[in-house]
C-alpha cells in the first residue's frame, strides 16, 4: 500500500532523505501499531486469504493478527491446540460440523475443522490483519509517522559517536649524521734538495790563479725558519641522538599514549513489542432460564346440538333458557381460566423480564471491567518503555560526562607531555647546535692559525732565497773578478774552459732557483687545497644543519598541527555528543506521541463499542 506521504513527513520531521532503512523503519511501526491495538478495532485493515481446500492449514504471522474463520460460509469458532482433537473426532461432543465449524492455531498456521475441500463449497477462509494497510489512507497514519520517526532519531543518535583512530602522534625526527671528523687530505709539498754551486780550477797552470769564493747553500727550510707549519684538525664534539640525550622512558608517567575511550556507550533500549491485550471474550447474556410458557386452559365444548333442539324441534322456551344458562355458564368459566392463564403468565413473565435486565448489566459491567484491565496493562506496557527509555537517557547523559573527563584528562595529559618534550627538545637542540657552532669555530681558528704560521713561514723562505742570492751574486762577482785575472794569464782555450765551468755553475744556480719556485707553486697549490676542503666540509655541515633545522622546524608544525587536530576532534566529540542527547530526546517524543496515537485510537473506538453495545441493550429493553 501507499506509504509516499507517510515517507514524506519523516523526512520533514527528521531532515534525513529517504533511504532503505526508513522504509524498514516504516514496516517496523506499521507491524508495531498493529500489534498494539486490539484487532477487534483493526477489521478496516482486514484481508481475505485465498480459498483454503485442503487440511494443509494456512499461514499468518500470529493467532493475535486472525480476525474471523469461516467455512462454506459459516463462521468458525476459535478453540485452543489442546482441543484440538477433540474437534476432528466423531465420537466427540466437541467435533466440529459443517454449520459449526471451529479452528485452532499451531505452527504459525490456522487449521479449519472439518477440513476444507476443493469443489467451492467446501472451501475456508481466514480473514486477518494485514499491516501493510496501515498506509497514507489510514486514521493511524500519524502514530506510523511518529514512530519510524522515532526510530530514525535513535538511528542518528547512535551514529553520532566519534573515535580518535584518524589521529597520529607526529614523530621526531632522527639526529643528524656529520660524518666523521674533519682531516685533511691533501699532502704537503716536499722540501726540494738544492745543489751546492763550486767552483774548482780547470788547470794547475802557474800563470794563473785560479779565484777562491764561497757560495751560500741551501739546506732544508728548518734551518732559516724551523720545521713547515702543519693544520691540526679540532676535535669533533660527538652528536647525541635526542632518545640518546634524554631517555623517552622518562616520559612515560605523562606519556598520554593515544586516547582510548574507556567509557561504554549505553546501549539504546530495544523497540519494545507492545501488543494490547485486547478484550477478552464477553459471555453473552444466558436468558434460556425461567422462559415463561402460557398454558391455554382446557373447557368441554359447549352442547349447542341439545340446545337447537329444545328451541327448534321442542320448542320449549324455559328448557332453551336453562341450556343457554348452562352454556353461559361454560363460557364464563373457561374465561375466568383463561384470566388465571395470563396473570399467571404475566407473573412469570415479569420475572423473566427482571432477569434479562440483570443479565444484560452484568454483561456490560463484565465488558467495563475487560475494557479497563485491558487499558490499564497496555498503559503499564507503555510505562515500562517509558521508563526505560528515561533510564537510557540518564546512561547517555552519565555517558556524556565521562567522555568529557577522559577528554579533559587527556588534554591535560597531552599538554603537560608536550611542554615538557618541548622543553627537553628546546634544551637538546641548544646543546646541539651550540656544539656545531663551537666545532665550525675550532675550524676556523685552528686553519687561521695555520694560515699566519704558513704566512711567516713563507714570508721567512723569502727573506732566506733573498740572502742566499744575494750572497752567491756577491761570491760570483768576485768569482769572476778573479777570473778575470786568471783568464789574462791563460790561453784562449782555459779561458774557454772557464767560461764552460762558469756557465755550469750558472746552470746549478738556475736549476735551485727552479726548484724552489717550483716548491713555492706547490706550497701555494697545497694551501688552496687545505682551504677548498675546508670550505666543502663547512658546506657539508651548513647543509645537513640547515637540514635538520628544516626538520625540527616541520616536526614543531606537525606537534601544532596535531595539537589543533586534537582540539578540533575534542570540539567535534563534544557537539556530536550534545547532538546525541537531542537525538535521543527527539526519538522518545515522538515514541510517546505515536503511543498517545494509538492510546487515543483505541479509546474513541472503545467509546464507539460501548455506545453501541448500549443501543443494542436499551433495545432489547424496549421490546
Amino acid at each position: 500500500m501507499a506509504t509516499t506521504n507517510i515517507s514524506t513527513e519523516i523526512v520533514s520531521i527528521t531532515g534525513v532523505s529517504a533511504h532503505a532503512a526508513s522504509d524498514e523503519f516504516i514496516v517496523s511501526a506499521q507491524k508495531f501499531i498493529a500489534s498494539s491495538v486490539p484487532k477487534e478495532l483493526l477489521w478496516f485493515a482486514a484481508t481475505q486469504s485465498s480459498a483454503i481446500q485442503n487440511s494443509s492449514g494456512f499461514d499468518v504471522y500470529s493467532s493475535d493478527s486472525v480476525l474471523a474463520v469461516e467455512r462454506e460460509g459459516y463462521p468458525a469458532s476459535e478453540v485452543p491446540f489442546s482441543m484440538s482433537k477433540w474437534i476432528d473426532n466423531s465420537a466427540s461432543l466437541r467435533k466440529a460440523t459443517n454449520l459449526f465449524p471451529k479452528w485452532y492455531h499451531a505452527q504459525g498456521k490456522v487449521f479449519i475443522k472439518p477440513d476444507p475441500a476443493s469443489g467451492g463449497s467446501d472451501d475456508g477462509y481466514v480473514y486477518y490483519v494485514e499491516h501493510t494497510q496501515l498506509d497514507d489512507d489510514c486514521d493511524l497514519r500519524n502514530a506510523v509517522v511518529f514512530h519510524a520517526s522515532s526510530q530514525e532519531f535513535t538511528k542518528l543518535s547512535s551514529g553520532k559517536v566519534t573515535d580518535w583512530s584518524d589521529l597520529t602522534v607526529p614523530i621526531a625526527p632522527a639526529s643528524p649524521d656529520f660524518g666523521s671528523d674533519f682531516s685533511i687530505t691533501s699532502v704537503h709539498p716536499v722540501l726540494p734538495s738544492i745543489t751546492s754551486v763550486t767552483f774548482s780550477s780547470i788547470d794547475s797552470d802557474v800563470d794563473a790563479s785560479s779565484p777562491v769564493f764561497t757560495t751560500a747553500s741551501v739546506a732544508a727550510g728548518s734551518v732559516y725558519t724551523g720545521s713547515a707549519p702543519t693544520y691540526s684538525s679540532p676535535v669533533k664534539q660527538s652528536q647525541v641522538a635526542f632518545a640518546d640525550y634524554w631517555s623517552l622512558g622518562d616520559f612515560g608517567d605523562n606519556d598520554p599514549g593515544s586516547l582510548s575511550i574507556s567509557a561504554i556507550l549505553p546501549v539504546p533500549p530495544s523497540s519494545p513489542s507492545i501488543s494490547s491485550p485486547g478484550v477478552g471474550a464477553i459471555s453473552k447474556a444466558d436468558i434460556s432460564g425461567d422462559v415463561p410458557t402460557y398454558t391455554s386452559p382446557v373447557m368441554s365444548a359447549p352442547d349447542f346440538t341439545d340446545a337447537n333442539t329444545w328451541i327448534n324441534t321442542e320448542e320449549d322456551p324455559e328448557m332453551v333458557a336453562a341450556r343457554i344458562q348452562t352454556i353461559n355458564a361454560q363460557i364464563s368459566e373457561f374465561g375466568a381460566r383463561i384470566q388465571d392463564s395470563l396473570n399467571l403468565f404475566n407473573k412469570e413473565n415479569a420475572r423473566y423480564q427482571a432477569n434479562i435486565q440483570a443479565e444484560i448489566t452484568k454483561v456490560q459491567i463484565d465488558a467495563q471491567d475487560s475494557q479497563k484491565e485491558a487499558d490499564l496493562t497496555f498503559q503499564a506496557s507503555v510505562q515500562d518503555y517509558s521508563q526505560e527509555l528515561a533510564l537510557f537517557g540518564a546512561k547517555v547523559q552519565e555517558y556524556q560526562t565521562e567522555v568529557g573527563t577522559e577528554v579533559q584528562e587527556y588534554t591535560q595529559n597531552l599538554s603537560r607531555y608536550q611542554l615538557e618534550l618541548n622543553t627537553v627538545y628546546t634544551a637538546w637542540a641548544k646543546t646541539e647546535s651550540d656544539n656545531i657552532s663551537l666545532y665550525q669555530s675550532d675550524i676556523q681558528n685552528e686553519l687561521n692559525s695555520f694560515n699566519k704560521r704558513n704566512v711567516a713561514f713563507q714570508a721567512q723562505v723569502q727573506e732566506s732565497m733573498q740572502e742566499i742570492q744575494v750572497t752567491n751574486q756577491v761570491n760570483i762577482a768576485k768569482a769572476q773578478s778573479d777570473l778575470q785575472l786568471s783568464i789574462s794569464n791563460e790561453d784562449r782555450s782555459q779561458q774557454r774552459q772557464l767560461q764552460n765551468s762558469v756557465q755550469d755553475m750558472q746552470a746549478i744556480v738556475s736549476d735551485n732557483e727552479s726548484k724552489m719556485s717550483k716548491f713555492q707553486g706547490e706550497v701555494s697549490k697545497y694551501q688552496a687545497d687545505i682551504g677548498k676542503e675546508v670550505q666543502e666540509y663547512t658546506q657539508v655541515l651548513d647543509k645537513t644543519s640547515k637540514e635538520y633545522q628544516s626538520e625540527l622546524a616541520l616536526y614543531g608544525a606537525d606537534l601544532q598541527k596535531y595539537q589543533s587536530e586534537v582540539g578540533e576532534k575534542t570540539q567535534k566529540i563534544t557537539s556530536a555528543t550534545q547532538n546525541a542527547a537531542y537525538y535521543s530526546n527527539e526519538s522518545k517524543k515522538y515514541y510517546e506521541w505515536a503511543i498517545a496515537e494509538v492510546n487515543m485510537y483505541i479509546q474513541n473506538n472503545s467509546k464507539m463499542i460501548n455506545k453501541t453495545m448500549a443501543a443494542q441493550s436499551a433495545a432489547q429493553q424496549r421490546r
